[in-house]
């Protein structure tokens, strides 16, 4: 029972973790930023959804990604083919 509820509360530092690590370390996350300063600025006059769509799929990414390694890491899934290539443990 204590695994579970540490399971639990590790699931949304994990999505915090990696969300902040797409935003300041992948390109999307910088392209979000921009778009973001540039509509402050008033330089693009785009509505608020569009200027943070980069944001916004980093969001959703980070959410299957955080819900999809839970489910490997209870056993409910296996290793899917694409890290399977990636990591050789074919």
């Amino acid at each position: 029972m204590k695994n579970v509820l540490l399971f639990i509360i590790d699931l949304p530092i994990r999505f915090v973790i990696a969300f902040i690590r797409m935003i300041l370390f992948g390109w999307i996350g910088w392209v979000g930023i921009a778009l973001l300063i540039l509509k402050l600025i008033g330089i693009i006059n785009w509505s608020w959804w569009l200027a943070c769509l980069p944001i916004e799929y980093s969001a959703v990414y980070c959410l299957y990604m955080t819900i999809d390694g839970a489910l490997y890491r209870l056993g409910l899934k296996k290793v899917g083919r694409y890290a399977a290539f990636t990591s050789g443990l074919r």
